[in-house]
């Protein structure tokens, strides 16, 4: 329950900021600008991680990231980083 009151209260903080809409537009592109299967796979382990033990949820994150191993979006991320360039990730 203070978990739950301390994020009320950041949360009604940030409401009171001034430029609050700019910034979360701002969070929004940084994060769709990355693989939307790496995205993707993020938020379910987000979602779902809240919802388990520490213990359990970062072994489920870690296989939340195996499952991306294998796609051509992960290769092109490490090729562009490699060669010092943006991505072009195809969602595959």
């Amino acid at each position: 329950m203070a978990r739950l009151k301390l994020w009320n209260g950041v949360f009604q903080s940030c409401l009171q900021c001034k430029g609050i809409d700019a910034q979360c537009y701002s969070y929004c592109r940084l994060i769709a600008a990355n693989a939307p299967l790496a995205v993707r796979q993020a938020k379910k382990a987000i979602h779902e991680g809240l919802q388990m033990d520490v213990r359990t949820a970062l072994r489920y994150e870690v296989e939340c990231y195996n499952r991306l191993t294998d796609t051509e979006d992960r290769v092109e991320g490490t090729l562009a980083w490699n060669e010092k360039r943006k991505p072009v990730f195809k969602g595959r």
